[in-house]
C-alpha cells in the first residue's frame, strides 16, 4: 500500500484489529469482574459514612430535586453501582428474576442500603411480602426505617395497603395545599431534611397484587393514580416478581410508564426483555446468579450529527448481604437513629389472642342503630382491629364452615362461645354428634365455660338432641306471634351424622304435646291454685296465661324422633327469629349429602383453601380463591357474604 492511500483491504484490516481489541478489553473485563469481592464488608467496610445521602439535594441555581439513590451492586471496574427511585427520569422502579437468581438477596441489599445511607426521618420503608417469607426477617430485626410489614397474599390485604398509599398521599397533598407548596423537596427545603420522610414501598411478588386489582376498576384507577401522581408527595414504589410479563397486565399503560427503573437479573430472556423494556440478546440473557442487568440511559451522538437518548443494558454483580451483616446493620441504625415508633404489621403467618377492649370498640365503630351480635372470629388481613360476623335478626343471618383442619375450627368455635355469651340475656346451645372429632377436641374447654356461663348449654346425646330441638322450635313458633329481645346461637357440631340418625327414627306424632317436668308441673299446679283464690276473692279476674296441657314425666325421660323438618325450620326461619345457626363441617362431600341445608340460608360461609371447582360450589365465585394459600401450614380463614370476601388467621384460644 502506498504511503498516504487507502483501500478497502487497510479500512477492513485496521477495523478487525480495532474489532479484535475491544473484544479482548470486554473478555477482560468481563473476566475481572466475575472475580470481583462482591461480599457486603468488601463494598460497605466499617468506616463507610452512614447516612451520607439526603433524598432531596440543591442543584446549581438553588434549584431542588428529589431522588433515592440506592448502591447495591459493582459495575465491570469494581466500583459500586446505584438506581436511582423518586426523580422525574426514575420515578418508580421494577425488578425481575427466575428462581435462584439471586432476587433475594439483591431486594435485601437495596433495603438495608437505604437504611446505612439515608435517616429514618429522611426516608422510611414500607414492606409487602406475598411470599410471606422474605420480610418476615424484619420483624425480628427491625432498622427503624421499616413502618410496615405486609406478609399476606389475599386482596383485602391489597386492597388495605393501597387505600394506605392513597390515603398518606392525600394527606400529603393537603398538607402541601395548606403550605402553599408543590411538593415534598419544597416542604422539606422549608422545614428541614427530616421533617416528613420519602416513602419507599417495596412489593415482592406483586404478580398477586397485580391480578386482584385487574378485577377490581376502583383499585386499578388507585394504583395508576399512585403511580402516575404519588411520587410528588414523596411516595416511590419498587415491585418486585418473578414473571413481570403476568404481573404488569394488571397495570393501566398509564402507570407502567412509571416504572422507570428497570432491574433484571437471571430468568427467561422474554421475560428480561418485557422487564427492561428492551431487546434482550440471547448473549445477554446468560447470567449468572447474583449478577443482574441495568438498563441505563446514555446520551450519544448518531451517524445524522444528532444528539439522542438511548438505553443500554450493563452487567453488574449485586452485594452479596449475609443474614448476619442484615442483623448487624439493623443493630447499628438502631444505635445510631434509636428504634423509632412502632411498626404497623400485618401478618398473616402469626395468630394472637382477642383484645376484647378493641373488640368492643371496633363494635361501637360499625354500630349503625340495628340491634347486632358479633361474632369475633380473628385477626384480620385488613389494618382493623379485629374481624367479627354481625348478625342481625333476619332471613339468612346463618354462618357455615367447611375446614378439614378441626384444631383451626376449634379456635373458631371458641371464640365464637365467648363473643357471644358476652350478650347477658342470649342463650347459646352447642348440639354435638358425641363422637364428632371437633366436638371432642374442644369438649374440655366447653364444659369448662359452661360453669361459668349458665346460659351455655351442651347436647351430646340424641335423647338430649332432640329434646333441644324441640325446645327451639317452640321458641322459633311463640316468636312469630310474640318477637322476643333475647337472642340465642345454635351450634351444630356433626349435624350430618345426626340428620343420617334421624332417619332411623320415626316421625314426631302430630297430636305430640312436648312433656314437662314433675317440678314445672308443680308449679303450674301452684298457679292454678291461686288463680283460684285471686278469682274467688276479686270476682272476674283474669288469671295468668297457664302452659298448655302437657304430659307428666320424670326429669330424665325423653324422647327420640325424626327431626330432620324441625332443623330446616330452624336454618331457613331461625335467624329472623333471633335463633342464629353456625354449622362446622369438615368437608363439603358431606354438605352435598344433605339436602335439608341449603346454602342460600346462610349470608356467611368462610372455609381455607378450595380448589376452583369447589370454591364455585361453596361460594358461587371462584375470583378470590388465589387470594388462598394451598399449602398445608396456612391458617387463615376467607369469610365471603356474597359481596365481599374476608381474610383472618384465627385466635389463640384465651
Amino acid at each position: 500500500i502506498r504511503e498516504g492511500e487507502e483501500t478497502y483491504t487497510s479500512r477492513l484490516l485496521a477495523e478487525s484489529i480495532y474489532q479484535s481489541a475491544y473484544v479482548g478489553q470486554m473478555q477482560s473485563a468481563l473476566s475481572v469482574k466475575r472475580e470481583l469481592d462482591n461480599s457486603f464488608d468488601a463494598c460497605f467496610p466499617e468506616n463507610y459514612p452512614w447516612g451520607q445521602y439526603t433524598s432531596t439535594v440543591e442543584l446549581p441555581g438553588g434549584k431542588l430535586e428529589g431522588r433515592i439513590t440506592i448502591p447495591f451492586a459493582l459495575d465491570a471496574r469494581g466500583n459500586l453501582a446505584s438506581i436511582e427511585l423518586g426523580s422525574a427520569d426514575f420515578a418508580h422502579g421494577l425488578i425481575s428474576g427466575g428462581t435462584g437468581s439471586g432476587k433475594s438477596t439483591m431486594l435485601h441489599m437495596l433495603i438495608n442500603s437505604v437504611v446505612m445511607n439515608y435517616h429514618p426521618g429522611d426516608v422510611e420503608i414500607w414492606l409487602a411480602d406475598y411470599k410471606q417469607t422474605e420480610m418476615s426477617v424484619y420483624i425480628a430485626n427491625r432498622p427503624p426505617h421499616v413502618k410496615f410489614i405486609g406478609l399476606e397474599r389475599n386482596e383485602e390485604f391489597s386492597f388495605s395497603l393501597i387505600d394506605m398509599i392513597f390515603e398518606e398521599y392525600e394527606r400529603r397533598s393537603r398538607l402541601f395545599l395548606a403550605e402553599g407548596i408543590r411538593n415534598i423537596d419544597a416542604y422539606k427545603g422549608k422545614h428541614g431534611m427530616n421533617s416528613l420522610p420519602r416513602i419507599l414501598v417495596v412489593i415482592d411478588e406483586f404478580h398477586l397484587m397485580s391480578q386482584q386489582v385487574a378485577e377490581n376498576p376502583t383499585y386499578a384507577e388507585r394504583l395508576e393514580n399512585i403511580l402516575s401522581e404519588a411520587r410528588a408527595s414523596g411516595i416511590v414504589c419498587l415491585f418486585s416478581d418473578q414473571a413481570v410479563s403476568v404481573g404488569l397486565k394488571g397495570l393501566t399503560e398509564k402507570g407502567k410508564k412509571q416504572m422507570r427503573m428497570r432491574l433484571a437479573m437471571a430468568n427467561d430472556r422474554e421475560e428480561m426483555s418485557v422487564t427492561l423494556d428492551a431487546k434482550v440478546t440471547p448473549e445477554e440473557a446468560v447470567m449468572q446468579m447474583g449478577e443482574v442487568r441495568r438498563r441505563k440511559m446514555v446520551t450519544r451522538t448518531n451517524p445524522e450529527g444528532e444528539t439522542v437518548r438511548e438505553a443500554v443494558l450493563e452487567l453488574d454483580k449485586v452485594v452479596y448481604l449475609s443474614d448476619s451483616c442484615r442483623e448487624r446493620v439493623a443493630r447499628k441504625a438502631i444505635a445510631l437513629y434509636g428504634e423509632g415508633d412502632a411498626p404497623i404489621i400485618v401478618d398473616g403467618n402469626r395468630q394472637s389472642k382477642v383484645d376484647w377492649a378493641a373488640a368492643e370498640e371496633y363494635e361501637s365503630k360499625m354500630a349503625d342503630g340495628r340491634e347486632t351480635f358479633y361474632l369475633h372470629m380473628g385477626k384480620p388481613s385488613n389494618f382493623d382491629a379485629c374481624y367479627a360476623i354481625p348478625l342481625i335478626r333476619d332471613y339468612g343471618q346463618n354462618v357455615i364452615c367447611v375446614h378439614d383442619r378441626y384444631d383451626l375450627q376449634k379456635l373458631v368455635l371458641l371464640s365464637s362461645v365467648r363473643s357471644f355469651l358476652r350478650v347477658s340475656e342470649s342463650k347459646l346451645y352447642v348440639l354435638a354428634d358425641e363422637n364428632d372429632s371437633l366436638f371432642l377436641s374442644a369438649r374440655a374447654e366447653l364444659v369448662a365455660m359452661q360453669g361459668q356461663h349458665p346460659n351455655l348449654v351442651i347436647a351430646s346425646n340424641m335423647v338430649d338432641v332432640c329434646a333441644r330441638i324441640l325446645e327451639l322450635g317452640d321458641m322459633l313458633v311463640a316468636r312469630r306471634k310474640k318477637p322476643e329481645k333475647e337472642a340465642d346461637l345454635v351450634l351444630w357440631l356433626g349435624l350430618d351424622s345426626m340428620l343420617r340418625e334421624f332417619q332411623y327414627y320415626d316421625p314426631l306424632p302430630k297430636d305430640y304435646q312436648r312433656p314437662v317436668s314433675k317440678t314445672a308441673s308443680r308449679m303450674q299446679k301452684m298457679q292454678d291454685e291461686l288463680d283460684s283464690k285471686m278469682a274467688a276473692l276479686f270476682g272476674d279476674f283474669q288469671p295468668n296465661p297457664s302452659l298448655p296441657p302437657a304430659q307428666e314425666e320424670e326429669d330424665e325421660e325423653g324422647l327420640l324422633f325424626d327431626a330432620t323438618e324441625h332443623v330446616g325450620n330452624l336454618v331457613k326461619e331461625g335467624a329472623k327469629r333471633g335463633i342464629f345457626q353456625f354449622v362446622f363441617m369438615s368437608n363439603l362431600l358431606a354438605l352435598k349429602s344433605l339436602r335439608v341445608l341449603k346454602l342460600e340460608n346462610f349470608v356467611y360461609k368462610m372455609s381455607g383453601y378450595l380448589n376452583r371447582d369447589n370454591s364455585l360450589e361453596f361460594y358461587g365465585s371462584s375470583k378470590f380463591r388465589g387470594s388462598m394459600s394451598s399449602k398445608k401450614e396456612n391458617i387463615s380463614f376467607a369469610c365471603y357474604d356474597g359481596k365481599r370476601a374476608r381474610f383472618f388467621v384465627p385466635y389463640l384460644n384465651e
